[in-house]
């Protein structure tokens, strides 16, 4: 009778350094966080997103929807965000005239990267600078 002999799980765990040192995170830690949100990162959260963003606009719609939340292509006002934390503005910087009277009243503006790494790490990075508009902050 032969033994069959297996490896440590560690050794086959699933890993891409490139994307993890690019990004910033460890595709385990980010498969954990999905488990125990059931992979809905943006659940509960509207997000608002101006005309001349850079990104084709039904392609981010169906990464917010699958992440739990709602994304609506309507510019965004001063009414509609105050009083509602859960909703948030993407932008670019050619949308200033949208967003800077925003701005100016304390609502952070972000751009398209802050889906997409929320959705690749299963974790929203609110305060990062990278994910939004120069010259928002």
């Amino acid at each position: 009778m032969s033994h069959l002999c297996y490896s440590g799980e560690e050794e086959f765990a699933l890993k891409h350094r490139t994307s993890e040192k690019k990004y910033g995170f460890k595709l385990l830690d980010a498969i954990e966080r999905s488990k125990a949100n059931s992979g809905k990162v943006f659940a509960g959260k509207t997000f608002y997103l101006t005309p001349k963003v850079l990104v084709d606009s039904k392609l981010l719609k169906n990464v917010v929807t699958a992440g739990g939340g709602q994304l609506l292509i309507q510019s965004p006002t001063a009414r509609i965000l105050k009083g509602h934390d859960n909703r948030f503005v993407i932008s670019s910087p050619a949308d200033v005239s949208i967003w800077r009277p925003l701005s100016e009243q304390g609502y952070p503006i972000y751009n398209q990267e802050l889906v997409s790494t929320a959705m690749l790490k299963q974790q929203i990075d609110w305060d990062k600078g990278s994910n939004k508009v120069p010259g928002s902050f």
